[in-house]
């Protein structure tokens, strides 16, 4: 970092001027031991001063942009501190809230179970008791996925863009049932992308659970398109369901942490948030379209630049 040029001015001009007065004393000195001008003199004395007060301006000025650019790398480091505190203490607070929430659920049931001697009503029990540690579940992957990207370096490897899908498909199905979901795939086997496995997994995960868990209950299909296609120098991923959709006005807010844009969202409403700020951290783009009781699609664009092809 260099000293504005403001402050590049407010140096030179006094050194300037200083010059300025260095060549008349010059010339006065002169004059003053031999009555007249020996310009070779002068020129030589005013040389040998102009080269001194150089060597200690130059000295002084890398100084300063020592001192300025250390300042700003202070003050830059102290607004990240400062940001990434506000957002920490901001998680914590709200995470604490959420978690307590699943863990009261558990706690009223198991007495509930305990006092209701009824076979079916305790099998109710365990069905929300079950309901309630899916829940919580999903609240501590949350934070742990969210304390991953957080701290975890950054790597690249190559990644068989194929195989990382039918995996992702195969950790959600354990968690949420996949049974009357068609989930289509149209991946060229031969596309390798080189990026962080974790974040991207992580990123792609939070994408294809929230299209599972959103499914229209009112449609007779519910299917859920995968595409990956490499068009115009862009590596471009696509999910694309016909489930509840999301309204326009909840389009801008879908990105905010904890938010939960519909009262079916039992999750920490942190799934998209995840997803963008991974997207952010590996330079990709991630953008969210639907309408509407109809349909949402999700798109994830990646540079050429970090990706290639190769034959399987």
């Amino acid at each position: 970092m260099i000293l504005k040029r403001k402050s590049v001015r407010v140096l030179i001009v006094p050194y300037l001027i200083t010059a300025v007065i260095l060549f008349l004393l010059s010339i006065l000195q002169e004059v003053s031991i031999t009555q007249r001008f020996n310009w070779s003199i002068i020129c030589l004395d005013f040389t040998t001063d102009i080269a001194t007060n150089t060597l200690a301006f130059a000295f002084f000025y890398y100084l300063l942009n020592k001192l300025y650019s250390s300042e700003s790398k202070l003050l830059s480091s102290n607004n990240t501190l400062s940001e990434t505190n506000f957002v920490l203490e901001n998680f914590l607070y709200r995470a604490s809230h959420d978690f307590r929430t699943p863990l009261t659920n558990i706690k009223g049931l198991l007495i509930a179970y305990e006092l209701d001697e009824d076979v079916e009503s305790q099998k109710q029990y365990l069905t929300m008791l079950k309901q309630s540690a899916e829940m919580l579940d999903d609240r501590l992957l949350a934070l742990t996925e969210t304390t991953t990207i957080m701290h975890k370096i950054k790597a690249s490897e190559s990644i068989k863009i194929t195989s990382l899908i039918k995996e992702l498909i195969q950790d959600v199905s354990f968690t949420i049932s996949l049974d009357k979901i068609r989930i289509n795939i149209e991946v060229d086997p031969s596309l390798t992308i080189f990026s962080d496995t974790v974040r991207l997994k992580i990123m792609l995960r939070n994408i294809l659970t929230n299209a599972v868990k959103y499914i229209d209950a009112a449609k007779s299909k519910h299917v859920i398109n995968i595409t990956v296609v490499q068009e115009s120098g862009l590596f471009k991923i696509t999910f694309w369901d016909n489930g509840i959709g999301i309204p326009e006005d909840i389009l801008p807010k879908i990105y905010e942490m904890f938010y939960r844009g519909t009262q079916r969202s039992n999750g920490a409403g942190l799934g998209l948030y995840i997803a963008k700020t991974i997207a952010i951290s590996l330079g990709y783009n991630i953008s969210v379209d639907s309408k509407m009781g109809e349909w949402t699609e999700v798109v994830v664009l990646i540079k050429d630049n970090t990706i290639t092809a190769l034959q399987s």
